[in-house]
């Protein structure tokens, strides 16, 4: 479940980001993709003014949210008999 409650901020200045991140939840490799374009200056996208202190700290937080939800599912699979190896559950 998306984390709205640490992205208020975010919400306020950049509604946009938050609707896009809640349209990727559930693809990690997709919310890590776009959280990665929005947090590092990419040289070919526009000069931009860049992201409140605040805000890089709620989308951070939003990374972090992700990563330990994923850990947590892949504990309970490993919990229910199947194994994980290298990174995939097999």
């Amino acid at each position: 479940m998306f984390p709205a409650h640490v992205v208020t901020k975010t919400r306020e200045r950049f509604p946009h980001v938050v609707e896009k991140l809640i349209l990727l939840w559930n693809d990690r490799s997709a919310v890590d993709s776009y959280l990665w374009t929005l947090l590092v200056n990419d040289s070919t996208r526009d000069v931009r003014a860049g992201f409140s202190h605040e805000v890089v700290d709620e989308l951070l937080a939003v990374a972090r949210y992700l990563e330990h939800d994923c850990v947590e599912t892949e504990v309970r699979q490993i919990v229910k008999g199947k194994s994980y190896h290298k990174g995939q559950l097999v």
